[in-house]
């Protein structure tokens, strides 16, 4: 049989906003260093309205049902 790895955990809906934004907010502000970075960040998500928030809460969802069916199938073969 394959070696097998689990799933990783999903990303949360900031991260993935996170990781979305944040070469755009580091080409924007090059002076900033990276913790000012991550609280300019951390405040735009703050900001940001429920609509918005609801597409990364969506991608999240997904990725934990993907990562359920993921260890259900990994369970299944190892019997």
């Amino acid at each position: 049989m394959a070696n097998l790895k689990p799933p990783k955990k999903p990303l949360t809906p900031y991260m993935r906003f996170s990781k979305s934004i944040w070469q755009q907010v580091k080409a924007a502000n090059q002076g900033m260093s990276v913790c000012e970075i991550g609280a300019t960040i951390g405040r735009m998500w703050r900001e940001l309205g429920d609509a918005d928030k609801q597409l990364y809460n969506e991608e999240f969802n997904q990725a934990k049902v993907s990562g359920t069916l993921h260890w259900a199938v990994l369970s299944l073969n190892e019997f």
